[in-house]
Formats: C-alpha cells, structure tokens, sequence
C-alpha cells in the first residue's frame, strides 16, 4: 500500500515535470526557427522585420514560459493537495488575496482585524486551492524585481539569476520596449543568436527552478 502510494506519487511528480520540459521545449524550437529565417534574410527590411520578431518573441517566450511554469506548480500542489502550513508562508498571499482586498477596503478596527486573523487560521489548517496565481505570474514585465519577487513568494533561489540582472533589465525587456515604441533596428547575426540564446538560458534556469519546487513537495 505504501509502495503503491509512493509509485502514485512519483508518476505526479514525472507527469508535471514532463509538462515543464515540453513548453519549453516548442519554444526553444521557435527560436531556433526564427534565428533560421533571420540568418537567411535577405533584403533590409526582411532583415528588420526578423530583428523586431526575435525581440518580441524571445521576451514572449521568457516571460510565457515563466507563467507557465508558475501555472504547473499551483496545479500541482493543488492536485497533491498540499497543506499551506508546509509551504513557505509567502505562499499564504494567493490564498489571502481576497481577504486583503477585502479588509482595504473596510474600516481599520479590531473586528476587521479579528476577521482577518481568524481567515488566515483557518487557511493556514487547510491544503492549498483557489490559490490566486496573480501572485506569482509576470504581469507583463518580467525585470529582474519581479523575478525575485516570485522565487522569494515559492521559497526558490534566485541565485542562479544573479548574473543575468542586467541583461534581463536592459536587454530582454528594454529591447521589447523598443519595439513597442515603434524602433526599427536591424540585429546582426551574432547578435540575433546572442538574444536568443539568452532567452533559452533563462528558461532552463526556470525549469530547474520550478523542477526543484516540485520535488520540494
């Protein structure tokens, strides 16, 4: 019974890592498709166009597959079911979202504070559902302060992130500002394979970020 339960455990932990490796698989392959097509451009302008598509689609992809990984982990957790009282306390913000809402927009006396303790008790008693993924999605600008901020919320290191600040402030999300503006610019070669590759090194970090929170529990 034990084994079994064991073996029914470990096939939930493969089938959401496998869930991981396949997002970021198709989107790496969408890069290496597009440094492809950037690398046989021709004319200036396919050039340009193909230079303003690496940019939009390599943040798309970092900050997507960022999402989409927080997405596999509450999933997870909540299908583990999982209690709040063994995951780390800044967790408790998806599950008291509501109630925070709530009590700014009451008056600030004792009753509306009883009431707050009193839910997050009974939360803190419970396993992990209706958890409110905001709290640990991107939200349109994945920059290195965001980034912290999530590892810090689901108890990962953001370490490994470390030397990529600046090229995660000033290139990844700066560029794809500039194309939002209305920038034309055309990425030489290396470059084009540079910021890709940038891209993809970010999203193994990611995986092996939301991997080790998986095994966590």
């Amino acid at each position: 019974m034990v084994q079994a339960l064991k073996s029914d455990i470990q096939r939930m932990h493969e089938n959401y890592i496998e869930r991981l490796s396949t997002d970021r698989l198709w989107r790496a392959r969408e890069l290496s498709d597009l440094r492809v097509m950037h690398s046989k451009a021709e004319t200036s302008r396919e050039k340009v166009v193909t230079s303003r598509a690496i940019v939009v689609l390599s943040y798309a992809h970092w900050e997507g597959y960022c999402s989409s990984c927080a997405g596999t982990l509450v999933d997870f957790l909540e299908a583990k079911e999982v209690p709040y009282s063994t995951l780390p306390p800044d967790m408790l913000l998806g599950a008291l979202a509501a109630a925070l809402d709530s009590y700014r927009d009451t008056a600030d006396n004792l009753v509306s504070r009883r009431k707050l303790i009193a839910i997050f008790q009974e939360t803190l008693g419970n396993h992990i559902k209706n958890f409110d993924r905001r709290v640990i999605l991107p939200r349109s600008n994945l920059n290195f302060e965001r980034l912290r901020f999530i590892h810090e919320t689901i108890g990962a290191d953001i370490q490994p992130f470390q030397r990529y600040r600046l090229k995660i402030d000033k290139e990844l999300v700066a560029w794809r500002h500039l194309v939002a503006h209305g920038e034309m610019f055309t990425l030489e070669n290396y470059l084009a394979v540079a910021h890709t590759n940038l891209c993809e090194e970010l999203m193994f970090l990611t995986k092996d970020t939301f991997e080790t929170a998986l095994y966590t529990h």
